[in-house]
């Protein structure tokens, strides 16, 4: 936007931790993040780490820890309707455009994320209402692609415009992100991504083994049922490890991170 100022360091990396890293260590850094209780032992807080030793913090960001992190099954057998979701994910990947996602996810995260949250849930809202939680399986129902592409392009009732105007190939492609909003996709960028890769390509497990890609001949030789088997041996049997962000942030972005640690969160 004309008249603005630069971004610092620090308010970028406040938006990536919002993004990448809120959810398991708490919007001020101290573990208390919505994904908390999933783990027998909390996430650690990170305000004394970013002032003790930057540099460490940097690497653990981009390579990931090795400690198991203990997975309380109880505490994510109670989320069972989010492993529905899940399944739903999985079954409709092969099927993404995702080029033309990756471009969407782009501008979400400039212009949508602060207001709607990382993965459309909603960020808390300040003064104001609550904005459209657009990962909400009814609103994806309800509305219409060009519908959205109009609101993403003019904005709506309780909903100002971005704050740079986009032609109608980006609001064609920031609409093919939203639509990928849901429950099923924030489970598995949180709990998945690191292992199947984001579009599901698939890599390692922490244990070793190879993570299958979720392509069309793996989802056609498997039914809900086998999906939601292999969900939960997953979430039983391996021992995750915090993910590594190399190849997701580069190091600046996670200097940034660090300086929003730093800078804004007051060690306690």
């Amino acid at each position: 936007m004309a008249g603005s100022p630069p971004a610092t360091a620090s308010t970028i990396g406040a938006r990536l931790f919002a993004a990448e890293c809120a959810h398991c260590h708490g919007a001020t850094a101290a573990g208390d993040g919505a994904d908390a209780a999933l783990f027998v032992h909390p996430p650690p807080a990170l305000d004394r780490a970013a002032a003790a030793d930057p540099e460490v913090l940097v690497r653990r960001i981009l390579d990931g820890g090795s400690a198991p992190l203990a997975i309380d099954p109880a505490a994510l057998r109670r989320r069972a309707e989010r492993g529905e979701a899940l399944v739903s994910h999985l079954r409709r990947m092969a099927r993404v455009d995702w080029p033309l996602v990756e471009r969407g996810r782009s501008l979400y995260v400039a212009g949508c994320a602060d207001c709607h949250g990382p993965f459309g849930g909603s960020a808390p809202a300040r003064d104001a209402p609550r904005p459209r939680a657009l990962g909400d399986p009814a609103f994806q129902a309800a509305v219409s692609d060009r519908e959205l592409q109009t609101m993403v392009r003019h904005g709506g009732p309780r909903m100002p415009p971005l704050p740079e105007p986009i032609d109608d190939g980006a609001a064609r492609a920031l609409v093919a992100y939203v639509r990928l909003l849901s429950p099923g996709y924030e489970t598995y960028e949180r709990f998945c991504a690191g292992c199947h890769g984001e579009e599901g390509h698939g890599g390692r497990s922490p244990s070793g083994r190879a993570a299958p890609e979720f392509d069309r001949a793996f989802l056609s030789a498997h039914d809900g049922a086998s999906l939601r088997a292999g969900v939960w041996h997953m979430l039983d049997d391996e021992r995750p490890t915090m993910p590594h962000f190399r190849g997701v942030l580069d190091d600046a972005a996670a200097r940034a991170i660090v300086a929003f640690l730093r800078d804004e969160i007051p060690p306690r």
